[in-house]
């Protein structure tokens, strides 16, 4: 399949440099581009006008080859058209984005063309046939394995890593504290109540004892009193 398209450039390249002008040109080498799984890379090169006349062109997107059960790389290229001054060249890049459902080590080739957009009149062939120039690569993109996370991600995610730990223990110390304080409440207060029930019985009791005094007390004098009177009541007899 390489040989394929290495074939059609080189007729494209031979039809192009014999029937036009030849001013349009492009810098040396094939574009390779490698490009990791779910990622996206950029090869740029130039085109160039070496004749005296401006020459307004257009860049015709390479036709990937298809495989199965993969999805073929998309391939943007900027600028997509323009004009190139007399003797002056234009960087071209060639972006190239690769599904991150693709497989790793898998190739894709297509031909990318520059053409001239103002069609250039063939005299010599008598047909009044009409001659574009321009030049055409063959891009070939491989698909290499996902890269891995920048260091940077590593430290982030270790930061939020301990953020989240920190918020947790926080919590749980506020929580356990927040119990603490419940339970030294509930403490207290069983604390009081108890104090408050014993003063209160203590009080009972000191009421309860005093009006037993009384009582005994009273007891005590009125006895004492009826014995005075009994005794009168005798002495009274006698005499």
């Amino acid at each position: 399949m390489q040989n394929k398209y290495y074939l059609l450039a080189i007729i494209f390249l031979f039809i192009f440099s014999t029937l036009s002008f030849a001013q349009l040109g492009e810098e040396a080498g094939q574009p390779f581009i490698n490009v990791s799984v779910g990622s996206s890379a950029t090869f740029n090169y130039l085109i160039l006008n070496s004749g005296s006349n401006s020459i307004a062109y257009q860049i015709i997107l390479p036709t990937l080859n298809n495989i199965p059960k993969n999805t073929t790389p998309t391939v943007l290229v900027t600028p997509m058209n323009g004009t190139l001054a007399p003797h002056s060249q234009q960087l071209i890049s060639i972006a190239v984005q690769m599904p991150s459902s693709d497989k790793p080590y898998l190739k894709w080739q297509g031909i990318l063309q520059v053409i001239e957009i103002s069609a250039q009149q063939n005299s010599t062939s008598g047909m009044g046939a009409v001659i574009r120039e321009g030049v055409a690569k063959i891009v070939t993109i491989e698909s290499l394995p996902p890269l891995p996370l920048p260091f940077y991600v590593y430290i982030i995610i270790a930061i939020i890593v301990v953020i989240v730990i920190a918020v947790i223990i926080y919590l749980i110390r506020r929580r356990r504290k927040a119990k603490l304080e419940a339970l030294k409440k509930s403490r207290k207060a069983a604390t009081i109540k108890v104090k408050k029930s014993a003063s209160k019985k203590k009080q009972i009791k000191k009421v309860a004892k005093e009006t037993t005094r009384k009582k005994t007390k009273k007891r005590t004098v009125t006895k004492k009193t009826k014995v005075t009177q009994k005794q009168s009541q005798k002495k009274t007899r006698k005499r």
